[in-house]
């Protein structure tokens, strides 16, 4: 089941939708963003601000956002570099926004996740074909990170939107709203797709974007925190896809393969 082809872009959802996480992923992301940090803290008398330190840090932090209801992914890079600073009593070295690039990308360049075979044929494929192509996702990276890392891989990204530059997340309409308005293009001519019903599905409808269902990567899900991604049988006429290839009949011609 499809829409045909009504949709003039495509915004995609990323983590279990273009990209999927090993189990350990970020926990070990966590650890190459302390010893990025810790390279550009220096504490009282100049001394060096351990990356142990700076993750018991973080997980302190964590942990008080959860307890005041809110996600991790809602704090700002730049404000999450500042506070852990302010909470282990040192400064930077460096510009904020030198620390800022460097901390949002760390992991992607040595330990980055699994690609979405299905994801890179399918914005490729509409990249030739000139329709424009971007993504919201509720991440702890920066969009500037993602699109970076998503061009190394082959596929061009107008802008990634995120949870974290924003500080609010998806279902919040806004984001769907903010990809439209920088897009030009009305909501009813964006198709977003996304793994998980609340947050990419009812968001998307929302604001009257098209939405599809990604299920090509439940099998991947391994985060419980998350929550394993579901189906609640609601909407029958929301589209259900185990392939990304299904997308392609939404969009004027096909892509090229």
């Amino acid at each position: 089941m499809g829409y045909g082809p009504r949709f003039r872009a495509l915004s995609l959802d990323l983590g279990e939708t273009v990209w999927w996480d090993t189990p350990g992923h970020g926990i070990r992301h966590d650890e190459v963003r302390a010893r990025v940090l810790s390279e550009s803290l220096v504490g009282p008398g100049g001394s060096r601000v351990e990356p142990e330190r700076i993750s018991a840090t973080w997980k302190v932090l964590r942990a008080e956002l959860l307890r005041a209801g809110r996600s991790p992914r809602t704090i700002s890079t730049p404000h999450k570099i500042a506070e852990l600073a302010r909470r282990t009593g040192s400064e930077l070295t460096l510009p904020l926004e030198v620390v800022t690039e460097r901390f949002a990308f760390a992991g992607l360049d040595t330990d980055p996740p699994v690609v979405n075979p299905q994801a890179t044929r399918l914005v490729a494929g509409l990249n030739h074909q000139g329709v424009p192509v971007v993504a919201i996702s509720n991440t702890q990276r920066t969009g500037d990170a993602w699109r970076r890392f998503l061009r190394q891989q082959g596929m061009t990204f107008e802008f990634v939107i995120t949870s974290s530059d924003r500080e609010i997340a998806k279902p919040d309409p806004r984001l769907f709203r903010e990809a439209s308005e920088r897009l030009g293009i009305p909501t009813a001519g964006i198709l977003h797709v996304g793994d998980r019903w609340t947050t990419d599905v009812v968001g998307a409808l929302s604001v009257g974007m098209g939405a599809a269902l990604y299920r090509g990567l439940w099998s991947r899900h391994w985060d419980r925190d998350e929550g394993l991604a579901t189906d609640p049988g609601t909407n029958p006429q929301v589209p259900r896809w185990d392939d990304l290839a299904q997308a392609e009949d939404s969009f004027s011609g096909k892509p090229v393969r």
